[in-house]
């Protein structure tokens, strides 16, 4: 996981899933060393433009292979061969391109319908958008995204992580955003000790400026797993919104206490260093 960050509410609650704890937006820099095509505001995303330009960065071994498989799966008596379809989306897992491994994982799940398969692709899916500097390409992720964890809760309508995951999507990234606040509320209501719903519906209260809800959200996280001590940071960063500078310190201190993250203790102390002053 990439090194902490605690400018937690510059960013939207979505950024804690089960898919990818992301702590911070994910930036240029990133993007550059995936080499993603340019943005455009007249781009239209094409999921064979992405491969075409993305094949450059496979290694001679790895395009012969992809080319290899793409080929088997033109012939009638390989379509059904679903383990091509995992092997192209795991080399595409391992250049971080996700946005191609969904796009295999969902032609496969189209196939054999299954619940493993949608929840692979929608996983990836929302690490797509997360990646995205484009907008047009995060529009198509998001709706990606939403379409195969729908399928997920129409196979389990149980899935309540999955549930979680499209709620915050909803909430973060479509004009619908007390859709996915319902749906998590559906979440708690059915399973009060649902870490990563009580976590979202924490940072949402935070966008609302509800910070004793805030507050109670992560205490209720803290309730449920003792051992997610980020949740200090982001109480933290909460009394510092509200002004309470002490209470602030007395949680970053407790964070201190519980981590052995050296690069986020040296962060926290310079926290408290400004406090301070």
């Amino acid at each position: 996981m990439q090194s902490k960050t605690l400018q937690i509410f510059l960013i939207a609650g979505a950024a804690i899933l089960s898919a990818a704890l992301y702590l911070a937006p994910r930036k240029a820099p990133l993007a550059e060393k995936m080499n993603l095509p340019e943005p455009s505001a007249k781009q239209v995303f094409s999921f064979e433009d992405l491969l075409v330009f993305q094949n450059k960065n496979l290694s001679e071994a790895e395009r012969t292979k992809s080319e290899t498989w793409l080929k088997d799966l033109q012939q009638p008596s390989s379509r059904m061969n679903l383990t091509l379809y995992d092997s192209l989306a795991v080399i595409w897992d391992s250049k971080k391109m996700f946005a191609l491994s969904a796009y295999y994982y969902e032609q496969k799940a189209e196939k054999d319908n299954s619940e493993k398969s949608y929840i692979k692709a929608s996983f990836r899916y929302f690490d797509a958008y997360k990646m995205a500097v484009d907008s047009v390409m995060k529009t198509n992720m998001v709706g990606k995204a939403i379409k195969n964890y729908t399928k997920v809760l129409e196979l389990n309508p149980k899935n309540l992580n999955a549930k979680t995951d499209l709620a915050v999507l909803y909430a973060e990234a479509t004009p619908e955003p007390m859709k996915g606040i319902m749906m998590l509320r559906e979440v708690i209501a059915e399973n009060p000790n649902h870490e990563n719903a009580q976590l979202n519906l924490g940072f949402l209260s935070v966008k609302s400026n509800q910070f004793d809800k805030a507050l109670e959200r992560f205490d209720k996280v803290l309730e449920i797993n003792p051992a997610h001590i980020d949740a200090y940071l982001f109480k933290a960063q909460v009394y510092i919104q509200k002004g309470e500078k002490q209470k602030a310190i007395d949680n970053f201190e407790q964070y201190k206490k519980l981590s052995t993250d050296i690069a986020a203790i040296k962060e926290v102390n310079e926290y408290i260093a400004e406090l301070k002053k």
